[in-house]
């Protein structure tokens, strides 16, 4: 009987078709650990005769020894905060219990997963979009002329270089809510003139990058070094023509499997190698020029999609590989 651990948010449909398939492959137990679910009782064990957790109030400890598996799909371990609300208000008091809670989150990305680990905390909170361009040019690709910059002038001269300049946040989509008001940002947007004229002088980094006329995107799905690409035609649709996102809910995009071209899929393996990434979500662009174009690597992006439209059964592969590594490596 394996035990397979994974930590998960309490709608993501992937997760609910992995774990169908663990149960279809039997002799499995799957101990899921959903990040809404906030930590209020906590016991950690660590030792000769065991090693074992205890998480709010479970029925039995978690036997962090026979644990076979682990597949970080997102989210992390929370701590709900019952007691001394008027301390934590101090900002430098939050600071040092978020810094002290990071230990005890680490609990679930170093003690589960005996041999068997799939995704990474880490690699899906830092920010990583520029670091990675770097690794997607050194592993061969091209990347669009990019520029990070604080200095209104030198934005303006990029934007005159090209006919169309875009931008999109550096780490995460803006969501910000409070009691008066509710921000959230649209993505990858095209910057007007207008916007220009209206930032100050000097202001916070801000990420822009050539506008590429694109043939078609494509999304490649990657587990371990098994790619699985799959074709997006959205240059069609307005809605969609500058980033696939922007869904178009009503009349969605054509999305059909797509053969790399070898010396591609050579820059996808490099790549995979430099950035030491085990799964992911890899965003590609072929541009009117013939050009194949790196834009970004989501870590624990959604992957349905991509498995539903090509026939790849992804969710299987997965529930395979945290079973027995040798089937799909």
């Amino acid at each position: 009987m394996k035990t397979i651990a994974i930590l998960t948010e309490k709608g993501d449909r992937s997760t609910a078709e992995v774990m169908d398939y663990l149960v279809y492959r039997r002799q499995t137990t799957i101990l899921r650990l959903n990040y809404e679910t906030l930590v209020r009782h906590l016991h950690l064990e660590l030792g000769q005769a065991a090693n074992q957790a205890t998480l709010n109030e479970a029925p039995a400890p978690i036997d962090l020894d026979a644990i076979d598996g682990f597949w970080y799909r997102r989210g992390n371990i929370y701590l709900s905060l019952p007691f001394g609300q008027e301390a934590i208000r101090h900002e430098r008091v939050k600071m040092h219990l978020d810094a002290e809670w990071m230990a005890v989150q680490q609990l679930a990305h170093e003690a589960f997963g005996a041999h068997i680990k799939l995704g990474s905390a880490q690699a899906e909170t830092e920010g990583r979009k520029l670091k990675d361009l770097f690794l997607a040019q050194k592993a061969g690709f091209a990347v669009p002329d990019t520029l990070v910059t604080t200095d209104k002038n030198k934005l303006m001269h990029f934007m005159q270089a090209y006919p169309s300049v875009i931008t999109k946040p550096l780490n995460y989509h803006v969501n910000i809510e409070t009691t008066d008001v509710f921000f959230k940002s649209t993505g990858t947007r095209v910057i007007t003139p207008d916007e220009l004229d209206r930032l100050d002088d000097h202001f916070f980094p801000l990420f822009a990058q050539e506008y590429i006329d694109k043939k078609i995107e494509i999304r490649i799905f990657f587990l371990k070094n098994q790619l699985f690409p799959m074709a997006i035609f959205s240059q069609q649709d307005d809605t969609t023509r500058l980033d696939y996102r922007h869904y178009n809910t009503e009349k969605p995009n054509r999305n059909v499997p797509f053969a790399l071209p070898e010396a591609l899929a050579q820059c996808v393996l490099r790549f995979i190698e430099y950035t030491q990434l085990d799964t992911g979500s890899i965003d590609v662009m072929l541009g009117q020029d013939g050009v194949y174009y790196f834009l970004e690597v989501n870590p624990c992006g959604q992957f349905s999609w991509v498995s539903l439209h090509c026939n790849y059964y992804l969710e299987e592969r997965i529930a395979q590989y945290l079973t027995d590594e040798q089937a799909t490596a």
